[in-house]
């Protein structure tokens, strides 16, 4: 038997319980490199997609990791980011906004920043305020001001 393929979603964690036993997989990002820690049930094997482009491949049961490439990194053309219209997907997708955007929310609240690190589903149809159910108004204007700033330090 086969586990389930784990979309792959840029951030974060994911488990499921198989007739096997728990599948699971971790990732987090440095730069433009992501790490990636797998455990495949027994007696199951896994496809695997990593975010380098490189060909799918199967893994049997087991603990597996990988570090690769993050090939979007190379491709995202940089616009200037809003903080009031950025979608979480283009926020995930600039590292260097998302760095920037955490760690400003982190200094002045870290268990927001947590949550939204943890529990955020970076899609392109949600706005990064809307992501978490309330994010105070100061924290958002210096979220809107970190962005102004990383906005002219770019030039655009």
């Amino acid at each position: 038997n086969r586990a389930e393929a784990v979309e792959w979603h840029r951030l974060g964690t994911h488990t499921a319980r198989h007739p096997y036993g728990r599948a699971a997989v971790e990732w987090w990002r440095d730069g433009d490199q992501i790490t990636i820690d797998a455990t495949v049930p027994p007696n199951t094997t896994a496809v695997v997609q990593l975010p380098d482009g490189s060909a799918a491949f199967q893994v049997g049961s087991g603990s597996h990791r990988w570090i690769a490439t993050d090939s979007l990194v190379q491709r995202v053309q940089v616009a200037p980011i809003r903080a009031d219209e950025v979608s979480l997907a283009q926020l995930i997708d600039d590292f260097e906004a998302f760095r920037m955007v955490v760690d400003v929310i982190r200094g002045l609240d870290s268990g927001l920043a947590d949550l939204l690190v943890r529990s955020t589903a970076w899609v392109p149809n949600r706005r990064l305020f809307d992501s978490v159910a309330r994010i105070p108004d100061p924290v958002a204007q210096a979220v809107a001001g970190a962005l102004e700033e990383l906005n002219a330090v770019r030039g655009i």
